[in-house]
């Protein structure tokens, strides 16, 4: 929906629920649908319009649950760079 992590999310408003349902004018409880905690990260394909998916990590804290999937991609990225697939 933001186009960007949760985490940045969290960084930008510093964990304020209500700054973020202002900047977005939202109305009554509708913040109370999203989270600006770490853990949910947007999925982009080359070529293809807006995003497709989430990875979402749940059971840790904000910043150590973006580490993990910071991590994740990272390893991933290492691993499909030396792989003849293609899924490149």
């Amino acid at each position: 929906r933001w186009g960007h992590s949760t985490w940045q999310m969290s960084c930008q408003f510093d964990g304020d629920y209500k700054r973020f349902a202002e900047h977005h004018a939202m109305s009554g409880d509708e913040w109370a649908k999203y989270t600006i905690e770490g853990g949910g990260y947007p999925v982009f394909v080359k070529g293809v319009e807006g995003c497709v998916g989430a990875i979402v990590i749940v059971g840790l804290d904000g910043e150590p649950a973006h580490m993990v999937t910071v991590k994740a991609l990272e390893e991933y990225k290492v691993l499909r760079e030396g792989s003849k697939s293609p899924m490149r």
